[in-house]
Order: structure tokens, then C-alpha cells, then sequence
């Protein structure tokens, strides 16, 4: 057995919950998909639209051993296989943010997915550089910002985090 099979295979274990439903997508064999999950998608002519909850950008979300994941990728990896690392799945053009047909998605690196998307990395690269304080209201200044890989973040925001978390 392939590492990506082994991963595969303990993935859906841990997403595995109840009884599970079968069915065919394309040439392949569907393999289980969980009914808590199952239930919550609408099988259309094209999509499989997720009816459970939404993230705050339309994408489905569902939650697995105590952490919420997106629906989309769940679905991919049971009945796929592993998403490779540090990859994105992009929605075709046509679809909308909560189909998750996992033939309806392709695995991209951040970077080729930017480039489907010039605009909206420029427009969210603009909005983020107009920004003049952090999401706590602390002022980006020279002295209170860390700049690291291209992103700002709050000196004051990371001490106060620091503090909370050590015992």
C-alpha cells in the first residue's frame, strides 16, 4: 500500500462516523461517505450542493474530530484521495462555492491559484496594505508592526498572545 493510499485510508477512518451510502460518480466506484455527511448534500444535474453550514466565504464546512474542515476537501480526500501538500482546491469557474463535487475541483499550489485570479489577489494585497490598524485596533506603526514573509502583523497583539497562553 502507497503512503497517499495509508493516509487516505486513515483519514476517512477519522471522518467515518454512522453507516455509510455508495453510488457511482463518473467511471469510478464512490467509495463511503459518511451519512452525516452524505445527508447534507443535493445531488443536481451538475453540482453537488452542500445544504449544512457555511463559512463565511459560501464554502460548506463540517465538523471533524472536534475542528471544522471544509466540506469540499473532506469529500475530495474520501473519495480521491489525499490532497497534496500545501495545496488548494480550485472551483471550476462555474460553480459555486458550495459544490462539492470533488470532480468539480482541482489541486493547486497558492501560487497557480492566484494566477486563475489575478484581481482578487491585487484587490485583497490593496485592501490589506490600505489598512492602518489591526483587526484589535492597535495602530500599525514601524515600532508596533512585524513584517515577516510579506505579511504585517501586530507586535502588541502577539505579545498579548503570548502572555495569555503561557501558564
Amino acid at each position: 500500500m502507497t503512503a497517499a493510499a495509508a493516509a487516505s485510508m486513515r483519514h476517512r477512518a477519522e471522518v467515518e462516523q454512522g453507516s455509510a451510502v455508495s453510488g457511482t460518480i463518473g467511471d469510478g466506484r464512490l467509495e463511503a461517505i459518511p451519512d452525516r455527511i452524505s445527508s447534507k448534500i443535493k445531488i443536481t444535474d451538475d453540482c453537488w450542493i452542500w445544504l449544512g453550514t457555511l463559512n463565511h466565504r459560501g464554502y460548506g464546512v463540517v465538523g471533524i474530530s472536534g475542528r471544522m474542515r471544509l466540506a469540499h476537501r473532506v469529500i475530495y480526500s474520501c473519495l480521491v484521495g489525499e490532497i497534496p501538500h500545501e495545496h488548494h482546491l480550485h472551483h471550476r469557474e462555474t460553480c459555486p462555492h458550495n459544490c462539492v463535487n470533488p470532480e468539480h475541483v482541482t489541486p493547486l499550489t497558492r501560487r497557480e491559484h492566484a494566477r486563475l485570479h489575478p484581481d482578487n489577489a491585487r484587490k485583497n494585497w490593496e485592501r490589506l496594505r490600505s489598512l492602518t490598524h489591526c483587526k484589535r485596533g492597535h495602530e500599525f506603526t514601524p515600532k508596533n508592526t512585524r513584517i515577516r514573509n510579506g505579511n504585517r502583523s501586530c507586535r502588541t497583539c502577539q505579545r498579548e498572545m503570548t502572555r495569555i497562553s503561557q501558564p
